[in-house]
């Protein structure tokens, strides 16, 4: 069934682009002081040497998960 799976995998779309733009939302227009701290200490955090590629292969393999069902 072509068209099941490609209706999937447009809602999986959907819902990953819901779900960042709410975060996003609530990062930037949230609480001010949640975003200060988000820019002072998690972005650093998540940008730094030793957890970008971490991060970075735990979302590749989230991805994989997605969109391998």
């Amino acid at each position: 069934n072509p068209p099941q799976v490609k209706r999937g995998m447009i809602l999986k779309l959907l819902v990953i682009v819901l779900v960042s733009v709410i975060v996003f939302w609530f990062v930037g227009k949230g609480w001010p002081r949640l975003k200060t701290t988000f820019r002072q200490r998690l972005l650093p955090l998540i940008l730094s040497p030793v957890a970008f590629p971490i991060i970075k292969r735990v979302f590749w393999v989230l991805l994989r998960l997605l969109f391998r069902r």
